[in-house]
């Protein structure tokens, strides 16, 4: 098995993975209590993390690639060429030509406008208490 994991800041996961809940919450509802959803997303997502962060302890080290999210999206063909050559995967020409048209063909969609972690409940003091450890080594 191979893992490519992607880190990103945890406040700004967590505020996008709050918010992207509220837009799927919002197409079935009129009514959404953002500070509980943000409670229970938050306490989610934590426990899941916590849970990913244990068992990627089991994990081989040259099993794993780890990728920084800003990296990647200031170069995807880039990082996608380090993932291959990484797990000794050939890369060919035809593979960085078609990604290269995809990234092209799909960078001028509007980016969603996320809400801050506040609208959510929680602060990023909760955020760094939570993360600090995984903050500490990976960012």
């Amino acid at each position: 098995a191979r893992l490519v994991w992607m880190h990103r800041s945890p406040e700004k996961q967590m505020t996008s993975l709050c918010s992207m809940g509220a837009y799927f919450n919002g197409m079935v509802s009129d009514e959404i209590d953002m500070r509980e959803m943000g409670k229970t997303q938050f306490s989610f997502w934590t426990s899941l993390f916590q849970k990913a962060m244990k068992d990627r302890e089991r994990i081989p080290t040259e099993q794993i690639f780890d990728v920084n999210y800003h990296e990647f999206a200031k170069d995807p063909v880039r990082t996608a060429r380090e993932i291959y050559q990484y797990f000794h995967i050939n890369w060919t020409l035809e593979s960085e030509r078609k990604l290269k048209e995809y990234v092209k063909s799909t960078s001028n969609r509007p980016k969603h406008k996320h809400r801050t972690n506040l609208s959510f409940g929680f602060t990023s003091k909760d955020i760094d208490e939570v993360f600090k450890e995984y903050t500490e080594r990976f960012l």
